[in-house]
């Protein structure tokens, strides 16, 4: 459960009380995902940086002025009442794609999954996955076309089709290596929706 005016997330089990979750950089969870096999909980995490230069007036992160407050991002890897690992995801990323077998994830930039997109602060590569691996919270980033916005795995979980409006991707999830790119335009002003 998180809960926003606590800036924490907790776990709670019929019976017991509810015990809190630490995360790293004593982060807020903003959003969580559970693993489709329910052994996992990805909770999406930000934390408020001070980039002010230093001054006696700014004791807290309360006390740093509005145009000097910036946020740093991750994803929180959670088995019950441990944070077991972070991974480093771009906070822009707001969407998750699972593989079969629950154990590598690839996160994205989904435009239409809600209303409101999440901020996209400084330089960001709008044509990046993170692909992730649940077990270590590894992540490894890959270049596959502008705006991927939809990720098939094969049947067997050793592939994965990367769709963006300017490629399609294959890559293979052993080693995350590209295996087959076909460009579906190369006019950067053409946009493409593969399905």
């Amino acid at each position: 459960v998180a809960l926003p005016r606590a800036h924490a997330l907790v776990y709670v089990e019929p019976g017991s009380e509810a015990v809190r979750v630490e995360l790293d950089h004593d982060a807020e969870p903003t959003r969580l995902l559970a693993s489709p096999g329910g052994t996992r909980l990805l909770a999406f995490s930000r934390w408020p940086i001070c980039t002010a230069e230093t001054d006696e007036k700014i004791e807290l992160v309360d006390d740093c002025p509005l145009q000097a407050l910036e946020y740093g991002h991750a994803l929180d890897l959670v088995s019950g009442t441990q944070a077991y690992a972070t991974a480093d995801v771009p906070g822009f990323m707001n969407a998750i794609a699972f593989a079969p077998d629950d154990e590598i994830a690839v996160a994205y930039l989904d435009y239409e999954s809600s209303d409101e997109l999440p901020p996209v602060d400084g330089v960001a590569d709008l044509s990046e996955v993170v692909f992730l691996d649940l077990e270590d919270g590894s992540a490894q980033r890959l270049s596959v076309g502008f705006s991927p916005n939809n990720i098939l795995f094969s049947q067997e979980g050793d592939k994965v089709v990367v769709l963006s409006r300017s490629k399609a991707t294959v890559i293979g999830l052993e080693d995350f290596a590209t295996l087959v790119t076909y460009d579906l335009t190369l006019d950067a002003d053409a946009v493409v929706d593969p399905v």
